[in-house]
């Protein structure tokens, strides 16, 4: 069976929720896009910004297990997008980008504590913290 690429920038960068039998390609960047912490992670357009992740290889099988994870298709929706590799490849990738309405739902929610414990977890030195810290911050001030 054909295998797939997705790109993962949040819960799904924790190997104890996308789990033990993917094949971890590299650490990739979706240009064009900017990460945010509403009650979940997401990444919207944003011309300027970059968002760094883990890109895997996975079975359609691990995709269905990861669409149930990630609500898809009525918290998250699921697009193709083109992932640029350290080593300047690029990958084809499926990604879960917030569908408008959730996003719209969750503007004024930050994520539990739990939650970014396991994004910290899942970013393990590999994705620069720069962009958590960040993302940590302008949740926190968009509440206040």
């Amino acid at each position: 069976m054909k295998s797939v690429f997705l790109f993962t920038y949040g819960l799904l960068t924790n190997r104890s929720h996308i789990g033990y039998d993917v094949k971890f390609v590299g650490i990739g960047v979706l240009n064009n896009h900017t990460f945010e912490l509403l009650t979940h992670a997401n990444v919207m357009e944003y011309s300027t910004d970059i968002v760094h992740g883990l890109v895997w290889e996975i079975t359609p099988e691990k995709l269905a297990y990861t669409d149930i994870i990630e609500a898809y298709p009525f918290y998250y929706d699921r697009v193709i997008e083109p992932i640029t590799m350290s080593n300047g490849d690029i990958i084809e990738c499926y990604v879960y980008k917030m569908t408008d309405e959730s996003r719209e739902r969750s503007l004024n929610c930050i994520p539990s504590y739990s939650y970014l414990d396991s994004l910290v977890e899942g970013y393990n030195e590999l994705i620069p913290t720069e962009q958590l810290k960040k993302a940590m911050e302008n949740a926190y001030k968009r509440i206040i």
